[in-house]
């Protein structure tokens, strides 16, 4: 069910939306619903105050999904090599004809695909915050000790 603090977010169709549900019940979210509660354990006092002191779910919730929003990015360097692995992909799938110019199918990703990348891996990490609102406020609430022998580690594996 849809969360009304994301409704300012939510920048995806009925089909984007579909895809996103399959995703996620097939598990191939997993991976950024870590990179999600890792950034929000490392992000946790700055999302408390952003949030004003306001324990409502709603709120931390709107908070966490602005600062993703703003910030375009929770792991620049994963995102970073999802993108070359994309960008090398298509390379690999268009040399196969003559006259391959790979920097020129490299330049035209960056300058065309790129940007719907981005706003592909920020639509799946706003749909996470969104499945994963009671864990997103668990992980806020915890006490320093809580969070150093239980959300950090958990956030590390991979």
């Amino acid at each position: 069910m849809k969360t009304d603090a994301l409704d300012e977010f939510d920048f995806k169709t009925p089909r984007e939306r579909a895809e996103l549900e399959e995703l996620w019940r097939s598990g191939l979210l997993e991976e950024r619903r870590r990179r999600v509660m890792s950034f929000v354990a490392r992000h946790r006092d700055e999302i408390i105050r952003m949030a004003g002191g306001d324990w409502d779910a709603s709120a931390v919730i709107q908070t966490v999904a602005r600062m993703i929003h703003d910030l375009q990015s929770i792991d620049m360097v994963a995102e970073a090599r999802e993108q070359i692995c994309e960008m090398k992909r298509e390379i690999s799938d268009r040399c196969g004809k003559p006259n391959c110019k790979p920097e020129e199918i490299a330049r035209h990703w960056a300058e065309v695909r790129a940007a719907d990348f981005r706003r592909r891996v920020i639509g799946q990490y706003l749909f996470i915050v969104e499945r994963c609102t009671a864990e997103i406020v668990e992980c806020l609430t915890a006490s320093e000790a809580d969070e150093r022998t239980v959300l950090i580690p958990a956030a590390a594996e991979g």
